[in-house]
């Protein structure tokens, strides 16, 4: 199972943290595990936001960046 997997079996859970004011870190693999955790949160979001498409997704998760509350450090793949 990989992260992304993961965010996806505790939707309720990875859906509450932030919510409260909870912090993510992401730290791993830039190429493929980050792109991957970015879509489980976008996913998240329309899932939980009646109506919500692509591009409220996008701003929600622009909005924790830019709050602080979601960030990576991340390496490329080798």
């Amino acid at each position: 199972m990989f992260v992304q997997h993961r965010v996806a079996a505790e939707a309720d859970e990875a859906w509450r943290l932030p919510a409260a004011g909870a912090r993510v870190y992401v730290c791993g693999d830039g190429s493929r595990m980050a792109p991957g955790v970015r879509e489980a949160f976008r996913t998240l979001y329309r899932d939980r936001a009646p109506g919500a498409g692509d591009t409220a997704a996008e701003a929600w998760l622009d909005g924790l960046i830019a709050d602080g509350r979601y960030g990576e450090d991340v390496h490329a793949a080798g």
